[in-house]
């Protein structure tokens, strides 16, 4: 793990471990997403005693990578894109497969849908606001809104508060990362 870590973060105390395509072809060879879903946690353990936190980001895929993250995770949340109503065409599944993840992992816990991309005066918006409340139960009250702040942000290779922390889209992010911090009981109110 220590070799594959990126160290160029350029954030004191965050280090990033990028995907490579040897995992989506890790991920075509198992047939059943569960049958080996002990993989990425028993690769994380030693990560455990240096990190607080670590945070593993997968495609909407319901595959074995999706697997092995729900089987080594505490906390689960579900990114909505607030302007596609094909954002919630996978829901019934996702919730389906987070229940069958808690067979392996009774510590799983649904953190709440995560509403990207939205704007609370766009009808579409408000309507995908409604049904990821019905479909998720959960739905963080903190979004982020479509910025091409955080596009400007990436093409630097950046997050949006290293970029400009003042601007709109960063203080979404650091009020949406507070109420997952709270969520996850990492800290309190």
């Amino acid at each position: 793990m220590a070799e594959a870590v990126a160290q160029d973060t350029r954030v004191d105390g965050v280090d990033l471990i990028a995907s490579t395509l040897n995992l989506s072809r890790l991920c075509r060879v198992q047939h059943s997403q569960f049958c080996s879903s002990a993989l990425l946690k028993s690769k994380l353990n030693p990560a455990l005693g240096i990190y607080d936190v670590v945070i593993v980001d997968t495609p909407p895929a319901l595959d074995f990578l999706m697997a092995n993250a729900l089987h080594a995770a505490d906390f689960v949340f579900v990114p909505i894109s607030g302007d596609s109503h094909l954002s919630l065409e996978g829901a019934k599944e996702m919730l389906t497969f987070i229940a069958e993840a808690r067979v392996a992992n009774q510590a799983l816990t649904f953190g709440g849908a995560i509403l990207n991309q939205h704007s609370a005066h766009k009808r579409m918006c408000k309507l995908i606001a409604g049904a990821a409340h019905d479909y998720y139960g959960t739905v963080l009250k903190s979004t982020l809104t479509r910025a091409v702040d955080i596009q400007k942000a990436q093409a630097h290779r950046q997050t949006v508060i290293q970029y400009d922390c003042d601007v709109e889209a960063a203080r979404q992010a650091i009020e949406m990362s507070r109420e997952i911090a709270v969520i996850s009981t990492l800290t309190r109110h």
